[in-house]
């Protein structure tokens, strides 16, 4: 039995028995009758609250579960709290190209001792530099509200922890939504702020969010500026880890719990149908943008032709390019498909000329890489 497995049996247990949830049970067939109606003692009614009924049969519930963001965020808080830092750097960290390499915290709450009446953020990752706040997407969107109460915790933050030199919230989303995701917030295509953010989206904040706000707003003001926003695709998740897990060794003892580990959690991922539900099919297929080294080969060559190319076109050599030096590495490859056409530009150049620095996503793609091709077309 799989972890995730363990999860719904533990949730199962309490279904089956809500007692241990705090939850009394009342005997129907007990019930008096009158009128057709039965009539339950006040006594064993919470008067200050609701009441709770058992509205679905166990099976439903389970298939039902299986499409909540909540769940989701469980398998997610549960596997990246247990998960290595040098993996938790290549995943988030090189999102924001933070050279930082941890001990990191992971926290599911932060403890400020306010903010829990503020926002409930899905994640935060800490360390001694860097703060990344993490917001997990499947078919909702944002808000400005909900940004400005992540900035809000990270100007707080900076107050409490004076070392802090990196404010960062990370967007994970299903793939093809992220201008919609950007757009919900109030942000720039490139998730850059717009002048006077803070000041537009403050009246959409509860009297007491405001009153926060009152408090950091000067260093809000100064942090603005330091703030970077990403996102991230469940699909460029999935195949990050998966390319991790294949190159793990179940036998190694000293391997087998982080095998276990993301077992567990790319199995439900495959089960949550909002987040595109990966097939090993669509992840080889998404891998490759060439057939063979001889295809990667010919588009790296257009580089060179003075016929100008259409902007698909030229990602396409620039990455052939790539592909045919020895950084052609799979993990490598799929960051230069979720990359903008500049930043391919910017690391081609460095390849070629071998002086320029290398962007550190591209970086950090590259450790422990396996080739995308069994050989380079030009070894």
């Amino acid at each position: 039995m799989s972890w995730r497995q363990q999860y719904f049996s533990i949730l199962s247990n309490y279904y089956w028995n809500p007692k241990y949830l705090g939850l009394e049970s009342i005997q129907w067939r007990k019930l008096p009758r009158v009128n057709g109606a039965a009539q339950i003692p006040i006594e064993k009614l919470n008067q200050n609250g609701p009441i709770y009924t058992r509205r679905k049969k166990h099976a439903d519930l389970v298939h039902d579960l299986n499409r909540y963001e909540e769940i989701l965020n469980h398998f997610f808080n549960i596997t990246f709290s247990i998960t290595p830092d040098a993996l938790i750097a290549k995943l988030f960290c090189s999102q924001f190209n933070l050279p930082d390499k941890g001990p990191f915290s992971y926290n599911e709450r932060l403890e400020l001792g306010w903010e829990a009446d503020i926002v409930q953020p899905d994640a935060f990752i800490l360390s001694k530099d860097s703060a990344i706040a993490i917001e997990l997407k499947l078919g909702s969107l944002s808000s400005r509200e909900q940004v400005l109460k992540y900035l809000i915790i990270l100007a707080h933050l900076s107050m409490s922890r004076s070392n802090l030199s990196s404010f960062n919230l990370l967007f994970i989303c299903p793939e093809g939504s992220s201008d919609k995701l950007l757009n919900s917030c109030g942000l720039m295509k490139d998730g850059r702020f717009t002048d006077n953010y803070v000041q537009d989206a403050e009246g959409l904040l509860r009297k007491k969010v405001r009153a926060e706000l009152d408090k950091c707003r000067t260093v809000l003001d100064r942090l603005m500026a330091k703030v970077a926003v990403k996102i991230m695709s469940w699909s460029d998740l999935y195949i990050a880890l998966n390319d991790v897990r294949r190159r793990l060794h179940s036998d190694d003892p000293y391997q087998q719990t982080l095998s276990r580990l993301l077992d567990g959690f790319l199995e439900q991922l495959k089960f949550q149908r909002d987040s595109n539900g990966i097939t090993d099919a669509q992840l080889d297929q998404s891998r490759l943008l060439f057939k063979d080294a001889l295809e990667a080969q010919m588009w790296a060559e257009k580089l060179d032709c003075s016929t100008p190319q259409s902007e698909c076109d030229r990602r396409k050599s620039l990455i052939g390019y790539v592909c045919t030096t020895n950084w052609g590495g799979v993990s490598v490859i799929r960051q230069c498909e979720v990359s903008t056409t500049d930043e391919l530009e910017t690391f081609v150049a460095a390849l070629k000329d071998g002086k320029s620095p290398i962007s550190l996503k591209f970086r950090w793609a590259s450790d422990f890489d396996t080739p995308i091709f069994s050989s380079h077309p030009l070894s």
